[in-house]
């Protein structure tokens, strides 16, 4: 017997209407506070007496609900027992409760409950839910706080339950997917990956029809919703089972992750060539006009599968490149764009075979050509110049970021072996020749030489390029008097292991690429392109299309170039293999680490801040910066506030601050949008500083900001740490030991040191005065005594080691940081001022705030070393202390010496010995 459409789609035992009603009847009967409760618990759907206890207690604790609410909302008619002590809210009266949920506590509360869920089913699993249960309730705090991540995993699901090798309906688990689409609902339709949801809805519907043997008017149904909509994407699988289902309906429903387009055959074939490491074989298919593609499988580290699509245009080219990847991206909604192949490289910056990542990609021809007459030495000359409009499509910041750290292993994965490059033979015959001729008794001639297989393979090639160069004689093996002074010229400059050796291993570099309609053999190019306000690192053909092309389909992009010539005189296809294969092979190991989430690609031990965030929310924030920085409207006056702010250096580099102000806004939004957040320092976030320095300001500061704004500030900066909160909490501790490692090697040996100086009290995991830092170590040295140098006294007080871990660091986010420990200090100071001073002391007690960081660039190493700590420490009775430890270098950073003797005398003589404690304490 077929079941109906509405047990399939949803175990409900009310309709609509009656639900409201019995509502109404529940809060009469028992009054608003118990609907309150009920509309908190109606959100877990699935329910036991100890989870509402909690949620009493968690979040209705201020209204003093009596305990006997509990029992009256699980054992009203909005409840039903599902086994001993589980009960469940009809489906139809959650979403009455939902809404009323929103209405009376805010938007905001859905997150919160969904935070609480998530974190109960991880930490304190109830016995009485079976795995089922808690497999529904993990997916509705899921659907919550991740929607996009929850629409992919379903999509999986609903492909899971359709085996293509086995297409039979009624099998385990398909009656739960449209279940499941019915109870999300309402939080996926926040998600930003509309289309996939669209097609996950379609798909889920069809699917309870056929289970429940009702394909009337289904094709109907489609045909509407491909008019409202302009798209059906229908699952294989349920298309057998429709056997009038319309031709035009033939879409892969198979989730698209990466696609890759590639210039030339050549290119293409070295990406197909990879899959003997990574992936499954390709699949050769066709789009809608008949051109092939193909598709496979990429195996990520973390053992799930990554669908990737490549294709190539019939001819190379802009145009071309631009038609194959706007149609495929419209047929198939990959996530991401990604170009690999070949390029030209700039000989100052990199060598053959290097890989070229564009984190600027630009179209160079686009200009207009500019004639002058100059007046130079009495004679005049006529000038031409060209002036190129130039307009960037530039790389995520977060994947900038997971690129520049990338580990080396990916090179072993490169099966082409590595040439010899021309330069390279030619240097070393030049010099084994030079050898031999100077002592021939001593040296033999370099075709006898047993080096010459491995280091001069190209042997008559290179014989004919040095007679072309007249570096050797035409009718014999002999250096011309030319290339005699080369080689002497060259020994003179170079030791002998510099002059003509090739690197060992191709090189990462990430920098401009500039695309040109045609690349030249010209010695002067890339001197031509010197005067452009970027250094280029390569040029080709065709990615600037690409940038232009992902940013019309508000999808992110990858270009990927390896350094076949250096388009001069020399250039030739001599690396062109090698180049073709090692971009391909260093695209699919990037891609084999890290996690495609949010239609952005993100290291897997990284959160997001704007991921549980509406899009109306971050228009409101739109909004909001607008205003802020119509006042600070100026190159400099924008910088100024984001680095008064604390915001890294790095991350203020990257902003364009010369253009117009909405374009500036809506760049800086994104920008924030892809920041990662490192589990590290997880609460050092731009959005959250921007947020706290603006809401604890005083309210006049910021007088153009309505209070309305300041509000949702202060909500948006709660929303923005439930990711991070969630993000810390579901870490397996084998990767927070591996993220941590050198981290808590340098805290144990601290923490030993800080105890031989006297310190008893030592804690771990504090909580800074305002909230914005977690401090990984704090210890307290009470009756710390220093002296003074310049009067025969000592000073006695606290001292505080204070020590958290930064994911870089500039001076303006040190003295903030500073500046919080240094409050936080005086709140737990216990030395009585009045016993110093009649005991002959000086009263005064210290604040070490020390930053440690994995990396510290140099320019900021020279400002923490002139900065001084005394110049912004007005308080005479603390002295504020900022050390910066870099883990890679194993050094401390800190201000030097005394400027100047008034310095010296503010308290600057004790400096002597502030330092021989920081140096016997903090360096591990």
């Amino acid at each position: 017997m077929a079941k109906t459409i509405e047990a399939v789609i949803r175990r409900r035992w009310l309709s609509p209407e009656n639900a409201v009603g019995e509502v109404v009847r529940f809060e009469r009967r028992f009054g608003e506070k118990n609907l309150n409760l009920a509309c908190h618990c109606g959100l877990l759907l699935i329910l036991t007496p100890e989870l509402v206890n909690l949620i009493r207690i968690n979040f209705l604790d201020e209204e003093n609900i009596d305990w006997i609410a509990e029992s009256n909302f699980l054992l009203s008619s909005l409840c039903r027992p599902l086994q001993e002590g589980v009960y469940e809210v009809e489906p139809c009266v959650r979403e009455v409760l939902l809404v009323e949920l929103e209405k009376k506590f805010g938007w905001q509360r859905p997150f919160e409950l969904a935070e609480f869920l998530w974190f109960y089913l991880e930490k304190k699993p109830d016995k009485k839910l079976s795995g089922e249960l808690r497999k529904v309730q993990r997916w509705i705090a899921q659907a919550y706080l991740d929607p996009d991540s929850t629409i992919r995993k379903m999509g999986r699901l609903l492909s899971d339950s359709l085996p293509e090798d086995n297409p039979v309906l009624g099998l385990a688990g398909q009656e739960k997917i449209p279940y499941l689409v019915e109870i999300l609902a309402q939080p996926l339709e926040q998600t930003n990956l509309w289309k996939e949801y669209q097609s996950l809805v379609l798909n889920s519907h069809i699917l309870a029809k056929l289970l429940a043997d009702e394909k009337e008017g289904l094709i109907e149904e489609i045909e509407e919703l491909k008019e409202e909509l302009g798209f059906v994407l229908i699952h294989p699988v349920l298309k057998k089972f429709l056997a009038e289902f319309p031709s035009e309906y033939e879409n892969n429903f198979v989730t698209i992750d990466i696609l890759i387009i590639a210039a030339l055959k050549d290119e293409l074939d070295a990406l197909k060539n990879c899959d003997n490491q990574f992936g499954n074989t390709w699949q050769e298919l066709k789009d809608s006009s008949g051109y092939p593609y193909y598709q496979t499988t990429l195996k990520h580290k973390n053992g799930t599968q990554l669908n990737i699509v490549a294709a190539r245009p019939v001819e190379m080219g802009e145009i071309n490149t631009c038609i194959l990847a706007t149609r495929l991206i419209s047929e198939l909604n990959p996530r991401c764009l990604a170009m690999t192949g070949v390029c030209s490289g700039n000989k100052r910056n990199v060598f053959l075979g290097d890989v070229i990542v564009a984190n600027r990609v630009f179209k160079f021809d686009h200009d207009k050509f500019v004639a002058y007459d100059e007046l130079i030495d009495n004679q005049q000359i006529r000038t031409e110049e060209i002036f190129h409009n130039i307009r960037t499509y530039n790389l995520k910041l977060q994947w900038e970021f997971a690129i520049q750290e990338f580990p080396q292993d990916w090179l072993n994965t490169i099966q082409t072996p590595r040439p010899k490059s021309y330069y390279h033979q030619e240097r070393w015959l030049l010099h084994k020749l030079y050898n031999y001729q100077e002592q021939p008794d001593k040296y033999v001639s370099p075709e006898k030489n047993p080096e010459r297989q491995t280091e001069c393979p190209d042997w008559r090639e290179v014989i004919q390029r040095l007679r072309k160069k007249e570096l050797l004689k035409i009718d014999f093996l002999e250096l011309t008097e030319k290339a005699v002074k080369e080689v002497q010229n060259e020994r003179l400059e170079y030791l002998e292991d510099q002059r003509y050796k090739d690197p060992s291993n191709s090189q990462i570099h990430v920098g401009a690429i500039a695309t040109t309609t045609k690349v030249k053999k010209d010695p002067q190019f890339f001197q031509g392109m010197e005067k452009l306000p970027r250094k280029i690192l390569g040029v080709e053909m065709e990615g600037a299309v690409i940038g232009a092309v992902a940013e019309i389909q508000e999808i992110p992009m990858i270009i990927v170039k390896g350094v076949q010539d250096y388009s001069d005189n020399d250039k030739n296809d001599q690396f062109r293999e090698y180049a073709a294969e090692v971009s391909a092979r260093f695209l699919f190991a990037f891609f084999s680490t890290i996690t495609l989430i949010e239609d952005k690609i993100i290291n897997s031990t990284e959160a997001r801040i704007f991921s549980i965030l509406r899009q109306s929310d971050i228009t409101e924030l739109e909004l909001i910066l607008n205003k802020l920085f119509q006042v600070f409207d100026s190159i400099s006056g924008r910088r100024v506030f984001l680095q008064s702010v604390g915001i890294d250096d790095y991350f203020i580099n990257s902003l364009d601050f010369n253009l117009p102000l909405q374009q500036f806004i809506t760049i800086l939004i994104g920008k924030l949008k892809d920041y990662p957040v490192s589990r590290q320092n997880p609460y050092y976030h731009p959005l959250l500083l921007i947020i706290h320095y603006i809401t604890n300001q005083p309210r006049e500061k910021f007088y153009y900001l309505e209070d309305r704004d300041i509000e949702f500030l202060e909500v948006l900066q709660k929303m923005g740490n439930l990711p991070i909160k969630r993000f810390l909490q579901h870490q397996s501790p084998e990767t927070i030991k591996s993220n941590n490692q050198r981290l808590d090697n340098y805290l144990n040996k601290i923490e030993k040191n800080l105890k031989n100086q006297g310190a008893l009290d030592i804690q771990n995991n504090v909580q800074s005065k305002d909230g914005m830092f977690e401090f990984e170590l704090v210890a307290k040295i009470t009756n710390f005594e220093l002296p003074f140098a310049l009067l025969p006294m000592n000073m006695r007080g606290d001292a505080f080691f204070i020590i958290d871990y930064f994911s870089s660091i500039n001076i303006h986010s040190l003295r903030k940081y500073s500046t919080q420990c240094l409050e936080y200090g005086k709140d737990k100071t216990t030395t009585s001022v009045g016993s110093q001073i009649q005991n002959f002391r000086i009263p005064s007690n210290i604040c070490f705030s020390v930053a440690v960081v994995d990396n510290l660039d140099q320019e900021n190493k020279r400002k923490i070393r002139q900065e001084s700590p005394f110049a912004h420490n007005v308080d005479l009775l603390w002295y504020e202390v900022p050390v910066v430890y870099c883990l890679s270098d194993e050094q401390l950073y800190f201000y030097e010496k005394p400027s100047s003797f008034f310095e010296q005398f503010q308290g600057e003589g004790a400096w002597k010995n502030l330092r021989k404690v920081i140096e016997a304490t903090l360096i591990a």
